[in-house]
């Protein structure tokens, strides 16, 4: 009879463990439209505290910045004297936010482009206090939405460096020349960088890149930092001169903004030093994403020039590596219905989630190893998810918590149009959902391995 009554305590026990803790995201593992003018949800960041922050746009074209908790409900704590839980329309010619990320102070910067009604779109950045107001220390007004000097059109990604500077790239609209790649460096109160980056004004002035150069690109569409603070972008370039399809391109800058052409692609394979901007193999038409490993090597995921999803990895020298996917250094079409790839983050022992839509336009989300099989303990042996939740229409966007659970944004397909959407999966690729949830769910995302029962005598 004891042995029941200690049990049943144990397991009671277990129980209200369970009730208290977070078990689910918004029950169902996923939101859809809220708030209820999202259109669709761009990038995504992880707060120290668990709570995403996620930006993209609304229906009537207007920026849009939300956070969510852990739990999957609107911060209200967020902008609580304005709409509570999140903020359209800033400022009021802001018209879609690309990118977000925090800085060390817990600061949310983010990046994109004004006024696309009018079609004098210039781009922007937005800092943010972590209450959701502008933070005026920032340019004075928390913001920067002018071309003037640098003749942006759009920023597509940001970066924060250790000195909490600001790296935005995107595509420069050069006065009767075209678009062309562009990056720049801000300071921590907005003020462009003109003392330390690309003082010599090549291909662009002090503080900022607008130029082709030799490089011939025609945007930039993600942007990563390395351990030894190098900046690396990559995007597309111009059109080539055979099949009037663009090229992936992959560069490295030093930390001071000059072109690294004395230890990237040295033997300028597909390219030149510094940089690669010829499909080759990979046969890669654009990248829109890239991610740094605990080697220094640099994956990028994009679009193949047949419309496959493609993920290359590349040595620190910028050489394609041969260890990866049996030596060819590049995934293409897999799973095969995978038509585009446009986020990728990397898990801590080493594993590549990467995520786009499928070529029926679906989400997709797989899980590669580190040597660039599929992942056959995500999605119960199938290594990739599509179409879940069954309204996913793409994802443009993916970050992991450190308890390994996966949160990817974009947007659904609902009541003929399409809506922001919030969905995380547990690490074993299933939704974080309640009826998902099991004991071992449970510990897992506790960090309890076990749990011990003393039977008194």
């Amino acid at each position: 009879m004891k042995y029941f009554v200690y049990s049943l305590i144990a397991l009671l026990q277990i129980g209200f463990l369970c009730n208290a803790a977070q078990v689910g995201f918004y029950k169902v593992g996923y939101v859809v439209n809220i708030p209820n003018n999202s259109s669709s949800y761009y990038s995504v960041a992880l707060q120290p505290d668990g709570k995403i922050v996620a930006v993209g746009g609304t229906d009537d074209n207007n920026g849009l910045i939300a956070r969510f908790n852990p739990d999957g409900k609107l911060d209200e704590s967020f902008n609580a004297a304005g709409t509570p839980g999140y903020i359209d329309n800033l400022p009021d010619d802001s018209s879609i936010y690309r990118s977000v990320t925090l800085d060390s102070q817990g600061r949310i910067i983010l990046v994109g482009q004004t006024d696309l009604n009018n079609n004098d779109s210039n781009g922007i950045i937005v800092r943010l206090k972590s209450d959701g107001t502008l933070d005026d220390t920032f340019n004075n007004t928390g913001f920067i939405n002018t071309e003037e000097d640098y003749f942006s059109f759009s920023y597509y990604s940001v970066a924060v460096d250790r000195q909490d500077k600001i790296i935005v790239v995107g595509v420069a609209e050069l006065m009767n020349e075209g678009y062309n790649g562009f990056i720049a460096r801000f300071n921590t109160d907005g003020s462009l960088d003109t003392t330390t980056f690309n003082t010599g004004s090549v291909n662009g002035g002090p503080g900022y890149i607008n130029a082709d150069g030799v490089i011939n690109s025609f945007g930039y569409y993600a942007v990563a930092i390395n351990s030894q603070g190098s900046i690396i972008v990559v995007g597309e370039t111009d059109l080539d001169l055979v099949g009037n399809n663009s090229n992936g391109i992959i560069a490295r800058f030093s930390s001071s903004g000059i072109l690294d052409t004395t230890t990237f692609n040295t033997g300028s394979v597909n390219g030149g030093p510094g940089y690669i901007n010829i499909r080759g193999a990979t046969n890669s038409r654009a990248y829109f994403a890239v991610a740094i490993n605990a080697q220094e090597k640099i994956i990028a995921a994009g679009i193949t020039n047949d419309t496959n999803g493609v993920i290359v990895r590349f040595n620190p020298d910028g050489s394609l590596d041969q260890t990866f996917n049996n030596g060819a250094g590049f995934i293409t079409n897999v799973p095969n219905n995978s038509s585009i790839y446009r986020s990728v983050a990397l898990q801590s022992d080493g594993k590549i989630v990467a995520v786009g839509e499928t070529d029926d336009t679906n989400g997709l989300i797989a899980r590669f190893n580190p040597d660039g099989s599929l992942d056959q303990t995500f999605n119960n042996g199938a290594g990739f998810i599509t179409n879940v939740p069954n309204t996913s229409e793409q994802y443009y966007s993916v970050a992991l918590q450190p308890d390994g659970k996966i949160v990817a944004v974009g947007g659904a397909e609902l009541n003929g149009g399409v809506d922001g959407l919030i969905a995380r999966f547990l690490s074993k690729g299933v939704l974080d959902a309640e009826s998902n949830w099991n004991l071992q769910n449970f510990r897992e995302s506790n960090n309890i391995n076990n749990v011990s029962i003393a039977l008194l005598g």
